[in-house]
């Protein structure tokens, strides 16, 4: 199995081409992994990049961060960076740029570790997500959506104070807050139906009527999403 390339800097140029979207043709299956070791790092900034396709993440990982792929053509091989500084340790992963799927299978299934803080980013074009978050330990979450689903986990122990930036999109999301946590949830600007089960609503925000102190979590959502369902119960 061929490994994957680790960027030794922390960001490595990708080559921007004037050329049209390279189709990728059905092929034989292909499966790589990747891990990052945690080293002393104290916290991190993670950053996924994916175009189209399926994407999984999820706490648990006893290194830094470890991924699996599955896609269908060499060219599909997903570009991963790290960095670190010692204190702090950046991971980024890009799907290619210029590429058409055609109906293939591209999954992404990502692990983060537990113990690490982290300030995760996602930016989503077309697929489904589900991002479960709850065991991991939160500085900050943002997900600028595409056209699809994403499901977002946010479940579990609010230690300190962090933001959720939900940004964009076309599409249904999704959102599970800790049913005990402070809470101050706003949306605005072209946001389809909304749902919102176990926070009341005050001057044009919701909080959680059963815990309005300690750690909070500040939830944002921004435009263009078709439906969100906000479920702290």
């Amino acid at each position: 199995m061929r490994p994957l390339f680790i960027a030794p800097v922390a960001l490595v140029a990708i080559c921007s081409c004037n050329e049209g979207p390279r189709s990728v043709v059905r092929g034989e299956p292909r499966h790589e992994s990747t891990s990052i070791d945690r080293g002393d790092a104290k916290m991190s900034r993670i950053e996924l990049n994916l175009g189209a396709g399926e994407l999984r993440v999820s706490g648990g990982s006893k290194k830094l961060l470890e991924a699996d792929f599955d896609f269908e053509d060499p060219s599909q091989r997903p570009r991963v960076e790290s960095h670190s500084t010692g204190f702090r340790g950046d991971v980024k992963i890009s799907e290619p740029s210029g590429i058409s799927l055609h109906n293939g299978k591209y999954r992404w299934e990502v692990r983060l570790t537990d113990d690490v803080p982290v300030d995760f980013n996602a930016h989503l074009g077309a697929g489904e997500a589900t991002i479960d978050l709850s065991s991991v330990s939160k500085r900050s979450v943002s997900v600028n959506m595409g056209v699809g689903q994403l499901n977002l986990d946010l479940r579990g122990k609010v230690e300190s104070d962090y933001s959720v930036d939900i940004n964009g999109g076309v599409g249904e999301a999704r959102i599970r807050l800790p049913a005990d946590a402070a809470v101050t949830a706003n949306a605005s600007g072209g946001i389809g139906e909304i749902s919102v089960d176990g926070l009341e609503k005050r001057g044009g925000r919701w909080i959680n009527p059963r815990n309005d102190h300690g750690p909070r979590i500040h939830l944002n959502v921004h435009g263009g999403i078709g439906k969100i369902h906000i479920d702290a119960n």
